[in-house]
């Protein structure tokens, strides 16, 4: 089937299609750019702010390995993107945000080349209205470029899989290296495409040659790799959640950007959930409908695309699963986040496919509607937002006094990216090597520090509490959310026995201290 030029050859003046295709991607750009400050800075962001992101991209290199579970790229990119913007979650979340969006044009790409322009279109707009994507283009961490060089990864590959030429071939591996290089769970989409891609060549050259440098960039990373799954599986396995559960999770994640995170939290808000559930209704319906009219209406080249991408798909999906079920449990929504536009451009072809007629379309807007109501929900609820730490480090503030802040590991992180200048992390006084302990980088101070403030961060305290900490006394407490932030103070400097109060429970095993020594700050 002829490809319809987008720019005609009697001038450049853009035709309707490529004006509807450049609305699609000023529409999720804007989505994704206008609402960047919105959400406070979650944890693992502002370990990338705070923690990962040092002055110098050397010492970035360093700490990478030891924070992080994810490899150098991101990293490399957000260092010289902080140079220029900063690292204020505006700053930081605007290069996610960027991939965000260049990933529309790349699903439209993937879409026509699999399909037709009109299933790019189609593609384009799920990718630009679904709200898992919009989340991580928001997001100062690694997802959105996965997430972009997995869809670049796909059109290549759909690419030289038509062109079968050398130079298609480099292209896909060196997208494909790339997303290696950017998220260790590329493996799963880029093993089954040059599998594919060798057995399509019939002993070509050019394709064997490319997974070979496909698998030397595997063999380069799987040393640290290994190293740094090594804590995540304890993490994945400490949450006790059912794997079932969060094939589910995922599911409800692609449809609604709820249930985010590596424990596939459920949202707060009845309300809110009954949106992701809708939307997780409407997308599964969307997709049993784009399958009926493949396999009614389809045309050859639309069912072979749409099985191209499925394919993909699937084995980014069932291969991690196999993994879980065998023992290696690295199975969480984040890390399937490469294999939603795959599915999204499947999708797209189904509803796009010629014989459809309108009623693909409807159903594509359909399902964008409902993308588009999940989304507005999220804008709109706290409650289905990242913690509001950034209100929780305003209670906590600039105080004089010397003090000492106790918060969960998952506050403690965005306190120090929000008053780095004030306060200097504290590890758990008695087992210093604790796993977590790497994700705040900072000086250790002796376990009895002298204090006059203790504010206690995140756990709610009675009417008429009686002071956990020998000498001080509660002076109030002040709430965001479902979060506490309560102080106690004493009448004048004491020392704290962190050992002690750890045996007594005070200050638990996820729980981190961060010292702010007051008018002794450093000027």
């Amino acid at each position: 089937m002829k490809v319809p030029a987008l720019i005609p050859r009697d001038g450049w003046r853009l035709s309707p299609h490529l004006w509807l295709l450049l609305a699609i991607v000023a529409a999720g750009g804007l989505i994704r750019f206008l609402t960047l400050g919105i959400q406070s800075l979650d944890h693992d962001e502002a370990v990338t702010a705070a923690n990962v992101l040092q002055p110098h991209l050397g010492a970035t290199l360093q700490i990478v390995p030891e924070s992080e579970r994810t490899p150098h790229l991101y990293y490399i990119l957000a260092w010289g993107w902080s140079q220029l913007f900063g690292t204020g979650a505006i700053g930081l979340r605007s290069l996610s945000a960027l991939l965000g969006t260049l990933t529309i044009p790349v699903a439209y790409l993937a879409a026509r080349e699999l399909a037709s322009p009109r299933a790019g279109l189609l593609a384009a707009a799920l990718v630009a209205f679904n709200p898992f994507l919009i989340w991580f283009s928001q997001e100062a961490r690694a997802y959105a470029l996965f997430i972009l060089l997995a869809s670049a990864g796909l059109l290549l590959f759909a690419r030289a899989l038509r062109r079968q030429s050398a130079r298609s071939y480099l292209w896909w591996a060196t997208v494909s290296a790339l997303a290696l290089a950017s998220h260790y769970f590329a493996a799963f989409l880029v093993a089954p495409e040059a599998l594919w891609l060798l057995i399509a060549a019939r002993r070509r050259l050019a394709p064997a040659l490319a997974t070979a440098g496909i698998g030397l960039t595997t063999l380069a990373l799987l040393p640290v790799a290994l190293d740094q799954q090594s804590d995540h599986t304890e993490v994945i396995k400490a949450l006790r959640l059912p794997v079932a559960t969060r094939v589910v999770n995922v599911g409800v994640s692609f449809a609604s950007g709820q249930r985010l995170g590596p424990r596939g939290v459920a949202a707060t808000s009845s309300a809110g959930a009954g949106v992701g559930k809708a939307a997780a209704v409407v997308l599964a319906l969307a997709l049993l409908a784009a399958a009926a009219i493949l396999a009614k209406r389809g045309l050859a080249r639309e069912r072979r695309g749409a099985l191209i991408a499925v394919a993909i798909a699937a084995c980014g999906l069932l291969a991690p699963l196999a993994l879980a079920l065998a023992g290696a449990n690295y199975f969480d929504v984040r890390n399937e986040s490469g294999l939603l536009v795959p599915l999204l451009v499947a999708l797209a072809i189904g509803l796009g496919s010629r014989r459809a007629r309108r009623l693909g379309p409807a159903i594509a807007a359909t399902a964008c509607a409902a993308f588009a109501v999940a989304t507005a929900a999220i804008i709109l609820s706290p409650s289905l937002q990242r913690p509001d730490w950034r209100s929780v480090a305003s209670i906590v503030g600039d105080h004089e006094t010397p003090r000492l802040v106790i918060a969960p590991i998952s506050a403690a992180a965005p306190l120090v990216a929000y008053l780095r200048d004030d306060l200097h992390p504290l590890l758990r006084p008695i087992d210093w090597s604790d796993e977590y302990g790497h994700l705040l980088a900072g000086r250790v101070l002796d376990p009895a520090p002298t204090v006059r403030e203790i504010d206690l961060v995140g756990v709610a305290v009675p009417a008429a509490p009686r002071s956990p900490f020998p000498g001080f006394a509660f002076a109030g407490s002040r709430r965001v959310g479902s979060r506490q932030v309560s102080r106690f103070d004493a009448p004048s400097l004491r020392r704290v026995d962190l050992v002690a109060l750890e045996r007594r429970g005070v200050i638990g095993r996820l729980d981190r201290l961060l010292f702010d020594p007051g008018n002794e700050r450093p000027s």
